[in-house]
């Protein structure tokens, strides 16, 4: 039981905006959790005589207090769990109003290759600006992945889906805690759903296409100058010094690394770099990654590569 409720967790709404999402839905033998915008469910066979739509928050936490596998009984709308001297009574959903899911019908594919390799990659690149709805996934199209914080994009050759589809960041992050082997997907236009071999699956609504052409921006390869170790620590010495603290820039050029002139400031020398002035963020997630970046483009993006063939760009500011 708790490892099925660890599985199902993350897609159980932690808010009580529309309370009947907040519950876990226990149906013939399996588990199903859903926030709305993403569903987790899977079997459990410790749950295989019970039919009930429990508070999550509070069913966990009694389960974990149990000592072994708790004895569950249901009776007159209420859920009653024990195990040695422990006793919980839980109040449950009417459990004909759960919008309970089922997978998506549509076009099937099997997953090859580093699927969860390539998604944990391009996590970090993520926007997280809900503003521009598309940039907040990554985006699986002719043979490759995007993803863009909007300053930054970067782009892995990863799984082929038969048609384009964008993975929403919610979907991105649960199959990563998740990190289970995935078998197969099946999409539709709207949704797509993810099997485990086990018989679980996570679904969620995909989002919008509506990207740029991002392919026409990103440089096959490039020649630019390798990112060391030194230049990691001198980055990460210097941005606690970033006068402004909200808006941190780093400065590049002969000097190495500097930041700009304030109340505080700080410079880490020791090699010689192009002119050009980064947001410190974008900076230390494209040398998290990268191990060669183009820095003579700027004002123009800049260009960089990584491991698992990851090329990507990163605008500069002024």
């Amino acid at each position: 039981m708790k490892q099925a409720l660890q599985f199902v967790r993350g897609a159980v709404a932690t808010k009580d905006l529309c309370p009947i999402l907040t519950h876990l839905h226990i149906y013939n033998g399996r588990l199903q959790g859903s926030n709305g915008r993403i569903t987790i469910d899977c079997p459990c066979p410790d749950a295989i005589n019970i039919e009930a739509t429990v508070p999550m928050g509070d069913f966990v936490k009694a389960i974990d207090a149990c000592n072994g596998e708790p004895t569950i009984t249901i009776k007159d709308a209420f859920m009653y769990i024990s195990s040695g001297n422990f006793k919980v009574k839980l109040p449950l959903e009417d459990h004909s109003n759960y919008p309970r899911q089922i997978p998506t019908e549509g076009t099937k594919s099997e997953i090859t290759g580093n699927f969860l390799q390539e998604l944990s990659l391009l996590q970090p690149f993520i926007s997280k600006d809900a503003s521009r709805l598309w940039s907040c996934g990554v985006l699986f199209k002719n043979g490759k992945a995007f993803a863009t914080n909007n300053s930054v994009i970067a782009c892995l050759p990863a799984f082929s889906f038969p048609t384009d589809v964008n993975l929403p960041d919610t979907l991105v992050n649960e199959l990563l805690r998740i990190g289970r082997r995935l078998y197969c997907a099946e999409a539709d236009d709207n949704n797509i759903t993810f099997y485990y071999e086990d018989g679980a699956w996570c679904k969620a609504t995909l989002s919008s296409l509506d990207w740029p052409d991002v392919s026409r921006m990103i440089p096959d390869d490039i020649t630019g100058i390798g990112i060391t170790e030194e230049m990691r620590i001198a980055l990460s010495s210097i941005r606690p010094f970033c006068p402004d603290a909200k808006i941190p820039v780093i400065v590049t050029g002969e000097n190495g690394f500097s930041t700009d002139d304030g109340d505080k400031s700080a410079t880490f020398g020791g090699f010689v770099l192009p002119t050009g002035k980064y947001r410190a963020e974008n900076l230390e997630l494209v040398f998290q990654y990268a191990s060669e970046a183009d820095f003579s483009k700027y004002p123009k993006p800049i260009p960089f590569k990584g491991s698992m063939g990851m090329f990507g760009l990163m605008m500069g500011t002024h």
